[in-house]
Parts: structure tokens; C-alpha cells; sequence
């Protein structure tokens, strides 16, 4: 009868141990699962995060791009400038233009007789 008392409390002394296990794994599963959800929020996050950086590289993108052309259009137009004839960049005078010159004549002498009446 002793023998059969012995082996039952080794028996309940290994329910204790495993119950103690179980309750061990329980807690840490419970700390897993939190930190998981942690992780998944902060996942999200940084997906956001990283929306918002590419939304703003392509916009960088764009408007160095628009830049670009900018500069290059100047370029061209100071290359064009620089190429251009002298006689192109003078002044033109009216005596070499007869219709122009009358005309703008005709207008200063109808303007200065207006501020005369």
C-alpha cells in the first residue's frame, strides 16, 4: 500500500510540474501575441510612412524634371543669344522702315495735338 501512496504523489507532483509548464507557455504565448500586434501596428505605420516618401520622391522627381527642361530650354535660348548676328541685337531705326516711321509719327503728332485742345 505504501508503494501505490508513493507513485501517486510522484503522479501528482508531474501534474504540478506540467500544470506549472502550461501556465508558463500560456503567459509567454499571451506576450508573443501582444508583441505580434505591436509589431503589426508599427508595420503599418511604416508602410504609411513609406506611401508618403514615395508620393514625395515622385513629386521631387517631377519638378526636378520640370527643372531640368527649365535650364535646358535657358541654354538654349542664351546659346541662340550669344550666336545671334550684332546686327540682329541692334536697335532698328525707323528711317529704315518708311511705313513704320509715318506711322509713328502720324500717332506722336495726334497726340501732341490732343494735349494742346
Amino acid at each position: 500500500v505504501l508503494g501505490a501512496w508513493a507513485i501517486l504523489d510522484a503522479a501528482r507532483d508531474q501534474i504540478m510540474t506540467v500544470k506549472e509548464a502550461i501556465g508558463e507557455a500560456e503567459k509567454a504565448l499571451e506576450q508573443a501575441s501582444q508583441s505580434f500586434t505591436v509589431a503589426e501596428t508599427q508595420a503599418k505605420s511604416l508602410r504609411q510612412a513609406l506611401s508618403r516618401c514615395l508620393v514625395q520622391q515622385t513629386l521631387a522627381e517631377s519638378s526636378a524634371g520640370e527643372i531640368n527642361k527649365a535650364l535646358a530650354a535657358l541654354s538654349r535660348l542664351a546659346d541662340a543669344t550669344a550666336a545671334a548676328p550684332a546686327e540682329a541685337t541692334q536697335d532698328v531705326k525707323m528711317a529704315e522702315y518708311p511705313a513704320a516711321a509715318a506711322l509713328v509719327e502720324g500717332r506722336r503728332v495726334a497726340t501732341a495735338g490732343a494735349g494742346r485742345a
